[in-house]
């Protein structure tokens, strides 16, 4: 299987670690309208959640999204900085999830489309959302999902990251760089399995929503931003017919999906 996924791969030979990436994905990105829908899916969902769970007020109002690499999130809101850990030509800033160069109590919401568990200290990384988001702040994040079909995938399909819903609570593994040795499963260890650990850890934290996408097979097909085309972009609209058919099953099929975490009013 992993044989199937590396023949599949379109980006090879690259530094994960520096802007050749972003121009690589670009590029993909833009060949892709079945994956841009995906992301669409993806953005109007976030913003819809922050609208619906936010209690922060928006006064002089400050929203983030970190990882941002070749998104447009900024086609569906402006006002949002778009932001990553090295030099990219895409976005606003240069900002490291676990050194975020703001005050306490200054962040309306933080959003995050698979970087969760690309952060060297995703514990470091909650902790100082406890300082940071103001009160009723949201940190908004899309990670890999903990199903059937996504924990087989994700398994197989990345020589540089792994997926272990089993390792602790806050291990820290050594040497991981921004998009190497990274643990898919952490969104799963931290806001699903160890609950009680996530508040007994970040007290002034809560999770208030977790929601399985429903466009998995529009993602598969697209081949994402690292893989090539599986189906034509001319078979979008079948494909969505065939989600709507099988969303009663998304917590078995789905591959991504969405958590809400909120800062107490006090």
């Amino acid at each position: 299987m992993k044989f199937f996924f590396k023949k599949l791969k379109i980006v090879n030979n690259i530094n994960l670690n520096n802007n050749t990436r972003f121009v690589e994905h670009k590029k993909n990105l833009e060949k892709k309208k079945m994956l841009k829908s995906c992301y669409s899916d993806f953005y109007a969902e976030i913003l819809k959640k922050e609208k619906e769970f936010e209690k922060a007020t928006h006064d002089k109002s400050l929203r983030i999204e970190l990882g941002s690499g070749v998104g447009f999130i900024k086609e569906f809101d402006q006002t949002i900085i778009t932001s990553d850990i090295i030099f990219n030509e895409y976005t606003d800033k240069i900002i490291d999830g676990n050194h975020m160069p703001y005050k306490e109590n200054e962040i309306n919401s933080i959003f995050g489309i698979f970087c969760f568990h690309h952060f060297k200290d995703p514990f470091n990384f909650i902790k100082d959302l406890e300082v940071k988001l103001k009160p009723g702040g949201l940190c908004i994040l899309i990670e890999p999902f903990y199903g059937i079909l996504a924990n087989f995938i994700y398994k197989r399909i990345h020589e540089t990251e792994y997926f272990d819903e089993k390792e602790d609570f806050d291990f820290k593994i050594q040497n991981k760089t921004a998009m190497e040795k990274s643990n898919q499963a952490l969104s799963y260890i931290y806001f699903v399995k160890n609950k009680k650990k996530f508040q007994e850890n970040f007290p002034k934290l809560e999770v208030v929503n977790t929601s399985i996408f429903g466009n998995y097979l529009r993602f598969l097909f697209s081949g994402g931003l690292n893989f090539r085309k599986i189906l034509p972009d001319s078979f979008i609209g079948l494909i969505r017919f065939f989600e709507k058919i099988l969303m009663p099953l998304k917590r078995v099929f789905g591959l991504h999906y969405l958590i809400v975490v909120r800062k107490l009013d006090s």
